[in-house]
């Protein structure tokens, strides 16, 4: 639904509003009511919040792997893989073999879109369960609320987008108000 107009590049842009739309339709398996309508599966309140629970490991070991790349390229020596070990203990609680930060960090800061991207999807998802109800994905109008969303592609500056949905881009409020929600 990109404007069929708009030069290649704005087309690309920011990577973490992609990632997000992605992370909003995931969302959708933890989900009692859609799994209920979609895929008539009745799921036990203890399937979700372990499915929360999961989520909130991957978001904890990306932030450490964010740390952790954030650490190496300030010109803090890597060594020989106990700052990698130290952030991902620190994040995760789990210790993480050293040897693992040679296959374990993604190029690009990729785990800040990551981080980024789940912000911005707790924060959409919040907007469309406010505007359209808790069966949004139902709701023609969200349908099209989503269509204006992706019709100016990507390029638009971050911090605008996240306003738009609810979020920010320097606080993760939006995500730690979804794990309360879900996992309180």
């Amino acid at each position: 639904h990109i404007q069929p107009d708009l030069p290649f590049r704005r087309r690309l842009g920011e990577p973490a509003i992609p990632q997000t739309h992605a992370f909003l339709f995931g969302s959708l398996l933890r989900d009692p009511l859609w799994l209920r309508r979609h895929l008539d599966i009745e799921m036990e309140p203890d399937l979700i919040r372990s499915a929360y629970f999961e989520k909130l490991y991957s978001v904890r070991a990306q932030a450490g792997r964010f740390i952790y790349e954030l650490e190496i390229h300030s010109g803090t020596p890597a060594g020989e893989g106990s700052l990698f070990r130290e952030s991902m203990h620190h994040a995760t609680g789990v210790d993480y073999p050293q040897e693992r930060r040679l296959m374990d960090i993604p190029p690009w800061f990729k785990g800040a879109t990551n981080l980024s991207a789940w912000n911005l999807e707790a924060g959409l998802r919040r907007r469309l369960l406010e505007e359209f109800n808790e069966d949004w994905f139902r709701n023609p109008d969200a349908g099209e609320f989503l269509k204006a969303c992706w019709a100016g592609g990507f390029s638009e500056a971050l911090e605008n987008v996240a306003q738009k949905w609810g979020s920010s881009t320097r606080e993760m409020t939006p995500l730690i108000e979804d794990f309360h929600q879900h996992l309180t």
